[in-house]
């Protein structure tokens, strides 16, 4: 069996030998036995054995370059018969050899005629495949022995070319063969003027087989960008020229392209290119370097994908010459200086040529200027416009950087040409923003220059604007309307302005004039006008409101106008409102000091809207404006069902039967006219309002209105003011001093609803120094007082701290703040012993309506224990506290509190955590005022029926508790009882039982809180 399989293997083996004869008749394997030439001798025939003496690659080789120079050195000199018949095929595909007659890939050498060369991947054409398969046949009739008839049978080389190789990539431009920077990239370029550019590849790599130093060279290609307009005779730059529109993408056209030599390049590092230009570069300079992609090739003969085509920039000038704006030419020397507004330069001239086309504006600098680099759109950023109108602006042909030397420096002159011829008489400015350097990178600040052209008075005039332009009757009225005419070309002799009404109350019925004597030649750009002749400022005052169109009229010219420029007055419109009393936003005002006067031994208070009233011709609407006024409304926030307005008074006025002292009481009390002034004076009687209260006012329309005009009555009144706070002090962070106390160092007082416009802080009749009012980290606002100094010092003792925000408004806090002579020890003045009983101690906070029950060891494991607050804390006292300490297992099983605010019974009371430093505390009782407040606002326009009771924890555990409190102001039928919980910030609805004779509810919780009783 064994014998069997070898047979069939050796079967297979001489099959594919035979194959092998049968496709390639005349095959060279190996390398060939030689022949020793005889020229005397002649080939018997034209097969490989016969005439061939060797060749690369040897048949059957592997590992065959892509790119190989195919060499077959025959034993006798030859000739090329048919170039056509020598083929290189790799499965059915023809590799494209040129068979042209002076194809260089196809050729023998001349030398001795015996080698055939075939020179596959010359430039242009691509490698063989990698791993791959090729025939390089000769067919018959290919060559010719020499001397004689004998030409070649077929004959077939086969190999396999290398699987390695690829098409070298480009991973790095930069200026050391080290790699160290990006010379692409502007920002981080480091290229000098006399560096080499470096482009690093990702494999090793060689010139093209075919291709020596001067050749490649001949491929690359390096241009400078941009390129000058003008050169000297050395060659040095003379004149640049942009178009203000250019961009870097232009930049990169032809047109401004120069090409420079290349002096050297070479390999270095196996696979960094280097190449040096022939000149230095200059310094901040942008250039493009190509080089054909067919000239460089890995080790194994692969060429580039893509020719190298980058942009490459040069690093700044390491020094900093001088570089400035020097001069603007046509000017006197000096006349450019620092600009303020700007931070740059400025230039004012009047009185310049009238630049154009063929007429720049040269403006000197010293160094050589180029525009920004990296940014040559920058250059449209200069602007031309119309100084009057600087929307206006004027096109810009081009810009021109001119080199020359001066004093052995560089300079530059930049010439900037307008499009159009500019107009005689007319006010520019051009400004040239920061975008123009030199070559060390130095910007030139930004320049304004602005110019006045020349004036010819045989050129039109024009007016461009007029400032103001718009007018109050009242300005007419009083004679002080005044403006200024800017335009162009003028010139002292004018004669008079006209002024016609186009539009308005009345137009085409008014023109007037002003003469000469009221009209001021300023300049050829301006005149100043003043309205103050008294038949001018009738005939305005009679038009009234409206447009006028204005007209100049010069000596010896056409008169001047322009359309497009009107002068305005307004008319008179509806009463104009300018103040009000209160006047409302963050200003607190005293409710019982508005307007307050005492008629008839009563004394009434008013809301004060003062209206323009120039000319006296404002009126009170005696038939309809006090029922308006007691129809007008001054609602507190949170309701619109009470007025405050004081509708007795009002009635009081009404039902008064003598016109005539009606009409004084009106005149006295309710509409007051100030005719110094140009002032008159609505009032609106209120009644008392209360403190601490946002009110919304609204004051009917009509109720005023101009005299001869019924229709232009005034318009709605409305604003919203706020009445001010008692202020209140909740913490004082010393309570006590020393004599010789820190004037400069503020004792600091929290609490809240300080007037900061206002408040004052006195210790007994003494007044504090200095009062501030600031909020700490924690929202929570307090005062910087600063203590009496000099004569006014406080001496040892004990004080009443009062903060007033005005005389009714104020918060007393008695014996608040003790001064000790020097050297005594300060105690502890935060609270003080207020009484002792059996169950313990009650101590009271000294700046806060706060006292504190600390139980005795023997009453904290307790079954019951029952505590009448009111009568150990006293019935004012707001917060309630009860502290106490105890054993690990010690509880109150029940604890019984009894106050008139709320009966509050606490079960199974013990202390939460022994390990915790902070005192075992229950809070009980009603609210400070300030969280009062706060709920107040959050429960918006709730009707509220209770004080906020509060039952809260520090440190202890309880398993319920029930509170008993009183509402007030309800029959009880549609109460609620909300629980708002301090640590979700929210209202909870809770259960609760109504009690509808003693008037309280009871409630059952589980959970701390603030309870509040209120209506649906």
């Amino acid at each position: 069996m064994t014998f069997l399989r070898k047979s069939i293997v050796m079967l297979v083996i001489l099959t594919v030998v035979v194959s092998q004869f049968s496709l390639y008749p005349l095959v060279v394997y190996g390398e060939l036995h030689s022949t020793p030439i005889d020229n005397e001798q002649t080939p018997k025939n034209g097969s490989a054995q016969e005439i061939i003496e060797t060749t690369y690659p040897l048949n059957n080789q592997t590992d065959v370059e892509v790119k190989p120079a195919i060499k077959i050195v025959f034993k006798y000199p030859v000739e090329i018969i048919d170039k056509t018949k020598i083929t290189l095929v790799s499965g059915g595909e023809k590799y494209p050899l040129d068979s042209a007659e002076e194809s260089e890939e196809i050729y023998l050498l001349q030398d001795d005629k015996r080698t055939l060369y075939i020179d596959v991947g010359r430039i242009g054409k691509p490698p063989l495949r990698r791993g791959t398969l090729y025939n390089l046949t000769l067919a018959s009739g290919a060559i010719q022995i020499e001397g004689s008839d004998i030409t070649n049978d077929d004959i077939t080389i086969t190999f396999v070319t290398r699987s390695e190789g690829e098409s070298p990539k480009i991973v790095g431009y930069s200026s050391s063969e080290s790699g160290g920077d990006d010379i692409t990239s502007l920002s981080t370029t480091k290229l000098s003027r006399e560096g080499y550019i470096h482009i690093r590849f990702d494999r090793n790599i060689k010139f093209e087989k075919n291709t020596d130093k001067q050749k490649f060279l001949e491929g690359t290609k390096l241009y400078r960008i941009p390129k000058p307009v003008e050169q000297d005779e050395a060659g040095n730059d003379k004149v640049f020229e942009f178009v203000p529109g250019i961009t870097e993408a232009d930049l990169k056209g032809e047109d401004y392209l120069q090409q420079i030599n290349v002096e050297d390049v070479e390999i270095i590092n196996n696979n960094t290119l280097r190449i040096k230009p022939k000149w230095p570069l200059l310094n901040l300079n942008q250039y493009r370097l190509t080089i054909k992609k067919e000239l460089i090739e890995d080790i194994n003969g692969y060429a580039l994908e893509n020719d190298v085509d980058f942009y490459f920039w040069t690093a700044s000038f390491t020094e900093k010459p001088q570089f400035s704006w020097k001069h603007v030419e046509g000017t006197l020397p000096g006349s450019i200086v620092d600009n303020p507004s700007t931070g740059g330069k400025s230039c004012t001239v009047i009185g310049t040529s009238i630049y154009g086309p063929s007429a720049p504006i040269i403006l000197i600098i010293e160094g050589q200027a180029i525009p920004k680099a990296g940014d040559i759109s920058s250059l449209s950023k200069i602007t031309l416009a119309e100084g009057f109108e600087p929307n206006k602006t004027l096109k810009i042909s081009k810009v021109r950087f001119e080199y020359y030397d001066e004093d052995d420096a560089k300079n530059t002159k930049l010439l900037i040409y307008p499009e159009m011829e500019l107009d005689a008489g007319k006010y520019y400015v051009l400004t040239v923003p920061s975008v123009i350097q030199d070559r060390s990178g130095q910007y030139l600040p930004r320049l304004d220059i602005y110019f006045t052209v020349g004036v010819d008075i045989s050129e039109p005039a024009g007016i461009s604007q007029i400032e103001p332009d718009t007018f109050e009757l009242k300005d007419i009225y009083k004679g002080t309307a005044a403006f200024t005419i800017k335009g162009y070309n003028f010139n002292e002799d004018i004669e008079y302005i006209s002024l016609k009404l186009l539009s308005g109350e009345n137009p085409g019925t008014v023109q007037t004039a002003v003469y000469k004597k009221d009209i001021v030649f300023k300049s050829i750009t301006q005149l100043d006008v003043k309205l103050r002749d008294q038949k001018a400022i009738n005939d305005l005052l009679a038009a009234g409101g409206g447009e006028y169109t204005v007209e100049l009229h010069f000596s010896g010219r056409e008169p001047v106008s322009n359309d497009s420029v009107k002068f305005k007055i307004l008319s008179r419109g509806k009463p104009k409102v300018i103040a009000t009393d209160p006047p409302g936003g963050d200003i607190w005002s005293n409710e019982k000091r508005l307007n307050a006067k005492t008629i008839d031994g009563t004394t009434r208070y008013f809301l004060k809207i003062t209206f323009d009233d120039f000319d006296g011709s404002l009126r009170f609407d005696r038939d309809l404006g006090l029922n308006l006024l007691r129809s007008s409304t001054v609602y507190s926030e949170g309701q619109n069902e009470v007025s405050m307005i004081d509708t007795e008074f009002i009635n009081y006025i009404q039902n008064i039967d003598d016109s005539n002292l009606k009409n004084s009481y009106i005149s006295q009390y309710i509409f007051v006219k100030d005719s110094k002034a140009g002032e008159a004076h609505l009032y609106v009687p209120v009644k008392l309002l209360r403190s601490q209260t946002t009110y919304y006012v609204m004051i009917n329309a009509g109720i005023v209105y101009f005299d001869g005009d019924q229709t232009s009555g005034n318009d709605p009144i409305q604003w919203t003011f706020t009445t001010t706070a008692n202020p209140v002090i909740t913490g004082n962070q010393a309570g006590s001093v020393v004599e010789d106390y820190d004037e400069d160092e503020p004792i600091i007082l929290y609490g809240d609803f300080f007037d900061e416009d206002n408040v004052d802080v006195y210790f007994n009749d003494t007044r504090a120094s200095r009062v501030r009012v600031d909020i700490d980290e924690n929202g929570q606002r307090f005062l910087r007082v600063y203590l009496p100094s000099g004569r006014n010092r406080l001496k040892p003792g004990i004080y009443t701290i009062l903060v007033r925000n005005d005389g009714d408004h104020e918060f007393e806090a008695l014996g608040a703040l003790s001064v000790v002579r020097g050297g005594r020890h300060v105690p502890n003045e935060e609270y003080r012993v207020k009484d002792e009983f059996r169950i313990g101690d009650v101590i009271s906070d000294l700046f806060a309506s706060e006292d504190t029950l600390i139980l005795e060891r023997p009453y904290t494991d307790r079954r019951s224990l029952e505590i009448d607050l009111d009568e150990i804390m006293g019935h004012q006292v707001l917060t309630r506290k009860i502290r106490f300490d105890g054993r690990r297992d010690d509880r109150i099983s029940t604890l019984e509190t009894l106050s008139k605010w709320a009966d509050i019974t606490l079960y199974d009371i013990g202390i939460d955590d022994y390990r915790s430093d902070e005192d075992a505390e229950i809070i009980l009782g009603r609210v400070e005022p300030l969280t009062a407040q706060s709920l107040r606002q959050r429960l918006g326009r709730t009707r509220i029926k209770s004080e906020f009771i509060q039952v809260m924890g520090q440190n202890v555990r309880f398993s319920s508790f029930t509170i008993t409190m009183p509402f007030k102001e309800s029959d009880g039928y549609n109460l609620k009882v909300l629980r708002y919980d301090p640590d979700t910030r929210q209202f909870l609805e809770q259960d609760f039982s109504v009690d509808l004779i003693e008037k309280t509810v009871t409630v059952r919780s589980y959970g701390p809180g603030i309870f509040i009783v209120v209506e649906k």
